[in-house]
């Protein structure tokens, strides 16, 4: 799977380079379709296992890890620019926007999912 991925990356990068850059992306879309198929087919398939208890109990520490430095760092950051906009700082505009709309529905997609997961039967 991973070296079907690498083949995607790779010939994007060499399509740009030779201005084929059309046939790159139809090459790297290509690969992302059958690496995400081989993937989902390994996953739910009975014979076959993509990973260990350990590998889930990493994955599931980095996902965290990552979550928590993301989250407190971008909040840290967008409370910095409110208060610099509150002093009379020109700080936010479209693109501060943007990201706060999309920090928003990253946190309120998390909460969902949380609580569908804790809440399922």
């Amino acid at each position: 799977m991973y070296g079907i991925i690498v083949l995607g990356v790779v010939s994007l990068f060499v399509s740009v380079r030779v201005d084929q850059y059309l046939a790159g992306l139809v090459v790297y879309a290509a690969a992302v379709v059958v690496a995400f198929g081989l993937y989902f087919y390994v996953r739910y398939s009975d014979s076959l296992a993509i990973a260990d208890e350990r590998e889930r109990t990493l994955e599931r520490r980095a996902s965290h890890l990552t979550v928590q430095l993301l989250g407190f760092g971008s909040l840290f950051a967008f409370v910095a620019l409110f208060i610099l906009d509150a002093t009379g700082r020109p700080s936010i505009g479209p693109t501060v926007e943007t990201l706060l709309y999309t920090y928003t529905v990253f946190w309120v997609t998390w909460g969902v999912l949380r609580l569908w997961l804790k809440y399922r039967s």
